[in-house]
């Protein structure tokens, strides 16, 4: 038997995952999810960011950068710098997803 799996349900179970394993240097406020510093990414964070990365016509917009460059599928890689992220949930009208550090 296949189980089928909601696209939504799996962009949101990535967001929330990329979320946590940024920790204290993501913050999640007003739909906006935004890096406060640099991170070196380890390999789990950067198969789950790239995964946002080939998803990011699902959001409002979606801004990565790597060791200071626009982020590409090539360059989204454990141990690449991720140098900015901001990512704008589309509440009303795309992901119909958004999420609170609280919950």
């Amino acid at each position: 038997m296949i189980e089928m799996t909601n696209k939504v349900d799996v962009l949101f179970d990535n967001t929330v995952k990329l979320f946590k394993l940024f920790g204290d240097k993501i913050s999640c406020e007003n739909g906006i999810l935004r890096l406060s510093e640099e991170v070196t990414l380890s390999s789990e964070q950067a198969t789950a960011l790239k995964y946002l990365f080939e998803n990011a016509s699902k959001f409002r917009k979606c801004e990565i950068t790597i060791n200071w460059d626009d982020a590409t599928s090539g360059n989204i890689i454990a141990n690449a710098e991720c140098t900015g992220l901001k990512v704008e949930l589309s509440i009303y009208d795309g992901n119909k997803f958004n999420f609170y550090k609280n919950e």
